[in-house]
């Protein structure tokens, strides 16, 4: 790894998920896996301390769910953020993009379509 590398951290309860992303992330040029999370409140955590570059955010965690993360970041610490989840188990997907935005992400990913960035904002 090299100091131009982006930091990345994947944060999701479901062992699946975190592994997938894990083996995308591994197929791309200049990035660093930093860590993984579990849970809302570790990420917290992780975030503060580590400041990664990039967060590969679930949106759906119990406890803390990703909008909490985001509330729960310091301004100073908030990195890019791109929630990720099965979208279309939210209640409407218009309303999760709207609070995404809302919450500071930069974009929302459907598990469905991991490889589909959906901006948050036209």
């Amino acid at each position: 790894m090299t100091a131009a590398d982006m930091r990345v951290l994947i944060v999701d309860d479901e062992p699946v998920a975190r592994q997938r992303l894990r083996r995308l992330l591994s197929e791309i040029e200049g990035v660093q896996l930093i860590g993984e999370c579990k849970n809302g409140r570790d990420a917290v955590a992780k975030i503060t301390e580590d400041r990664p570059d990039l967060v590969l955010l679930d949106v759906q965690m119990p406890m803390m769910d990703g909008f909490a993360v985001l509330r729960s970041v310091p301004e100073d610490a908030m990195p890019i953020v791109i929630f990720h989840g099965v979208l279309g188990s939210l209640p409407t997907p218009l309303r999760t993009s709207q609070t995404a935005e809302k919450s500071g992400a930069s974009a929302m990913m459907s598990r469905i379509f991991w490889s589909r960035l959906m901006p948050v904002s036209p």
